[in-house]
Formats: structure tokens, C-alpha cells, sequence
């Protein structure tokens, strides 16, 4: 995790029970725990942060106990928290820091990869350590500079919340690619995992790394290439050679590049590649499915050729539309294709040249999330694309302003993380 270059406090001194000097410093950065910030005293060591453990504990509801005996922390994450409310103090200059002794214990069983430092006479925790060992979500937002908990997703080493700690959930994850798309969808009820797209040539390293997390049994039920260009099918020959594909959909138009025929290449070599019809719907499960959408029409441009996918799940619904441009998009509707929605991956990038008026209403979408570069050379997201969303009163989410982004449905409620409407 990147030092905050705007602390307000930073100093280096020589930590008793240490053998090297050790950076401490008052940590700034925002802490959010399940979607609202709070206002916790946290330093920073070596760049990774500390808290109190029973601030902590206190908002992510698990109970902790000093053993007095034994000068030990006792923590049972399956009680409820017991103790006093967090106090709202000032975080002040670190005027003696030493690593603490203090053992602890988690349901009763001695953990020994904790690290915890007595500052100012408080311990304060590695909340890293503490996220692995409890198995919670936490995370460092780098493209908002800010450290999310949460308690409804198990711990991901990948920076990214992992997977849905209920079962019934259904979780998209929106994977923070650059100027690219990747999603991955995790079905509820063990019914399996859907990817679609892989990003940029480049994204390869932060995709396969929350991947490998997140698909214990290393296998992907379905993979789908909306259309040829790199920037949604550029890693997508590491994704074939590493993992266990069943279904591997291409789109319905071919492109000339190395790219593209090193995956359709590979794809046909593993016997993964499966046809499939505009119009026909996949049970994935008795109550969730996708339907192949589009493209209703043979086209020449390649954004408007993308496979447009709807997941639902109950009540809910999830588009995923490629690089539609507004020609596609007009289509679908003179067709009558049932667009409705509760989430929408923009189209292209949040491009000018898609996202009309009229395919937004048909959406009637809550969330639009747009997958992006933050300075990118097409100047995306378009501001009037952002406008068009947010007055129908769909909130707008960017991966440039967001990072990864994880939508959830429980089949009845949409949930977002994070929540922050796009602000220009």
C-alpha cells in the first residue's frame, strides 16, 4: 500500500523489539466499513495501517476480550460486540511506539500473524492481519486513496473484496482493467462463475490474481468475448491457458489481429468453443439465467457486432452491452428486445457515440457502471452520457474513479461498492 503523501504527522525512530528503524506516521486516509466512513485513529507503520482492534470490532459487530492472566486478546468473531463505543479522539504524534507481546486468540485458537504495536500506551493492529485471520473483506482503494471494510465478503489478498459470505447472493464484480472491460459474475448457490471480457494485454497481473482467489476449483462455467478488440479480449488467452473453461462463447464477427487468432486458436485447440443463438436463454440455475441479446442485425463495425448479454436473477437484472454504439442500440429497440435492467455496463467506455436517450429509458436502470482508464485519450466517460444516466436517477459508477466495483443482488435488492455517484 502506497505511503499517504499528506499525512499529517511523520517522523522515523527506533521501535523497542525491533532490529531496524520503522517509519510511523498519523494516518489520514478515509476508512469505510460497509459503504460509511467512520472516524477511527489509525497510524500508519512501514506503510500498512493500524487500528484500535475494538473500534474495529465494534463496527464489523464481533466481540473481544482482555484476558488479563494471560495478557491476551480473545476474540470470538461469532458474538456480538459487548463493549464501550468507540471514542471520537484526535490522533496524536507517536511519542513511543513498541511492538506489543500481547497474544492473541480467535475462537479460542492461538494466532500468531498478527502484528500489533503499543502506541501511546494503545495497541493498535495490522488491520490487514486482522482482516485475514477474521476473513472479512478489506481493501486499499487506490483511486480513492482510502481503506473499505466489510463484513458481508470474505478476505481476497487481491485488494478486492472476495467472495459474498451469503449464499444466495449473487456478485458482479466490475474488475478495474484501465481502459478496458472485464467482469466477473459469481452465481449464487455454488451454480458457478461467468467471465466476461479480459481486459487490455496489460491488465493480466490484477485479473488473474483476483481470479485465482476467487475460483478455488480454478474453473469458469462460462466465458463470453463480446467483440475482437484487444481492449476486452486482450488478456483473454493467459484466462484460457489458466483456468478450466466449460463454455467459451466468441462474438459473431472476426477481426484480423494476432490477438484475436491466437484466442480463437486456442479456444478451438481446448474444444471449449460453444455456439449459441441470439434470443436463447441459459439456465444457469431455477432461479437465475442469461440471455444472448444482440447483435439483432449483421454489422461491419465491430462495437456494434458485441454480444449483449442480460443476467437475471429473480427480480433482478444485470446488462452488459460491449461496445454498442447508438445504431445497435436502435436496433434492439425497433426489435422490441427487452432491455429492462437494474445494472448496465455502459457502453464503450462511456463514449458519446452510445448511450442514447431512448436505450436508457428502456433500461430503466438504478446503476450504470462504466469500465475506464482515468486519463485515457478518448476523453471517456462522455459528460453528456454521465448527464443522460444521472437525470433518469441511475447512479453512475466509474472503475476511474471507483477501482474495482462490486455490485450484488439477492435476487430482490441491489447493493453497490462502493456508492459514489460519478462527480465532475
Amino acid at each position: 500500500m502506497k505511503k499517504f503523501i499528506a499525512a499529517l504527522f511523520c517522523l522515523t525512530i527506533t521501535l523497542s523489539g525491533c532490529t531496524a528503524a520503522q517509519s510511523v506516521e498519523t494516518s489520514s486516509q478515509p476508512l469505510f466499513i460497509n459503504g460509511k466512513e467512520e472516524k477511527l485513529v489509525a497510524y500508519m507503520i512501514n506503510d500498512s495501517n493500524y487500528f484500535k482492534i475494538r473500534d474495529v470490532a465494534y463496527h464489523l459487530d464481533f466481540n473481544i476480550d482482555y484476558d488479563g492472566d494471560s495478557d491476551s486478546i480473545v476474540i470470538n468473531p461469532n458474538e456480538t460486540y459487548r463493549g464501550k463505543e468507540p471514542e471520537n479522539e484526535r490522533g496524536t504524534s507517536p511519542q513511543t511506539v513498541e511492538k506489543s507481546s500481547q497474544k492473541v486468540y480467535i475462537n479460542d485458537k492461538r494466532v500468531s500473524d498478527i502484528e500489533i504495536y503499543n502506541i501511546n500506551g494503545s495497541n493498535y493492529f495490522k488491520i490487514r492481519d486482522v482482516a485475514r485471520s477474521l476473513d472479512f473483506g478489506c481493501r486499499y482503494n487506490k483511486a480513492k486513496n482510502r481503506i473499505e471494510l466489510s463484513n458481508e465478503f470474505f478476505y481476497n489478498s487481491a485488494d478486492v473484496f472476495g467472495r459474498a459470505k451469503d449464499s444466495d447472493i449473487l456478485k458482479v464484480t466490475y474488475i478495474d482493467v484501465g481502459q478496458g472491460d472485464s467482469a466477473l459474475i459469481e452465481f449464487p448457490d455454488n451454480a458457478g462463475e461467468m467471465l466476461i471480457d479480459a481486459g487490455t494485454p496489460d491488465c493480466y497481473e490484477h485479473l488473474l490474481s483476483y481470479l485465482d482467489e476467487e475460483l478455488p476449483d480454478g474453473k469458469l462455467e462460462y466465458v463470453v468475448a463480446t467483440h475482437p478488440h484487444s481492449d476486452h479480449i486482450g488478456s483473454m488467452r493467459t484466462v484460457i491457458e489458466n483456468y478450466e473453461i466449460d463454455n467459451f462463447y466468441n462474438s459473431k464477427n472476426t477481426h484480423t489481429t494476432k490477438t484475436y487468432k491466437n484466442m480463437t486458436a486456442l479456444a478451438k485447440n481446448k474444444g471449449i468453443v460453444t455456439e449459441f443463438k441470439i434470443g436463447q436463454t441459459i439456465n444457469v440455475s431455477k432461479d437465475v439465467s442469461f440471455t444472448f441479446l444482440a447483435p439483432v442485425r449483421d454489422y461491419d463495425d465491430l462495437n456494434d457486432s458485441s454480444t449483449v448479454i442480460r443476467i437475471d436473477y429473480k427480480n433482478n437484472s444485470f446488462l452488459f452491452t460491449g461496445d454498442i454504439e447508438t445504431s445497435a442500440e436502435a436496433d434492439m429497440i425497433n426489435d422490441g428486445v427487452d432491455l429492462s435492467s437494474d445494472v448496465v455496463k455502459v457502453a464503450h467506455h462511456g463514449s458519446r457515440t452510445s448511450s442514447s436517450n431512448k436505450f436508457i429509458k428502456k433500461t430503466g436502470a438504478k446503476y450504470a457502471v462504466a469500465s475506464l482508464a482515468l486519463e485515457n485519450e478518448y476523453n471517456h466517460p462522455s459528460h453528456d452520457v454521465i448527464n443522460r444516466y444521472q437525470q433518469r436517477d441511475a447512479i453512475f459508477l466509474a472503475t476511474s474513479k471507483l477501482s474495482d466495483i462490486i455490485v450484488t443482488s439477492d435476487g430482490h435488492n441491489i447493493k453497490a461498492y462502493p456508492e459514489d455517484d460519478y462527480d465532475f
